[in-house]
């Protein structure tokens, strides 16, 4: 309504008027993403660079990480062993082509299973080291999963050459049975926990499901 002096009055229906209040705008910082070019960031910042770990913590990290490179070394060197035939083992005269036909194809497993183990366990300390989960408690399983991959393979190679698995394998003309053994014995080694549990309905079948109110004497 407009007033005889020319201002501007309130209509009384138009309620109280609001307060003027002053509000400030909180500066939101986005959380990083992983770029449009496939960048993992690791949750940081862009030109982040410093290490989240104290020198004591990067030492251990650094060490572990030199150790399961070592065990990669030996998986390979074991490689060129296996598939050379003709030159021994360091510190042993064991040349591969002097072995049993049927050791020599059971060995092949667990030189894949040792390298697959090995690869797994870098890849998840790089992951867990750069994203900032590494923990001295896992130390543990990052020790012992390429030999233990490496087991679980020979294990999955004696099983499939006596049938228990039920696995057979062809070679084609000129290729060797070898590749075909070691391929088997790094998938096991690199998905060990699917192999495991493809062990565990093995043993389902053959001892019967566990009760789940059952006791072990």
């Amino acid at each position: 309504m407009v007033n005889a002096d020319g201002t501007t009055a309130g209509n009384a229906n138009d309620g109280p008027e609001a307060p003027q209040t002053s509000t400030s705008v909180a500066k939101v910082v986005p959380v990083p993403q992983e770029s449009g070019e496939g960048v993992n960031t690791d949750g940081r910042a862009v030109g982040e660079f410093k290490s989240r770990y104290p020198f004591s913590v990067r030492a251990q990290i650094f060490t572990e990480s030199l150790y399961l490179g070592l065990i990669l070394l030996v998986g390979v060197y074991l490689i060129v062993w296996m598939y050379n035939g003709g030159f021994p083992l360091p510190f042993s005269c064991i040349v591969f082509d002097s072995l049993p036909e049927t050791l020599k194809t059971v060995l092949s497993f667990p030189i894949g299973g040792l390298i697959g183990g090995t690869l797994f366990a870098l890849k998840y300390l790089y992951r867990v080291a750069a994203r900032g989960f590494w923990s001295v408690d896992r130390r543990i399983w990052r020790l012992f999963s390429p030999w233990l991959s490496a087991t679980l393979a020979l294990m999955v190679g004696i099983m499939i050459d006596g049938g228990v698995l039920g696995l057979t394998y062809s070679v084609k003309p000129g290729g060797s049975i070898y590749s075909i053994t070691v391929s088997v014995g790094f998938i096991t080694g690199y998905f060990a926990d699917s192999a495991l549990a493809k062990m565990q309905d093995i043993a389902n079948v053959i001892f019967g499901a566990p009760s789940r109110h059952g006791s072990r004497s």
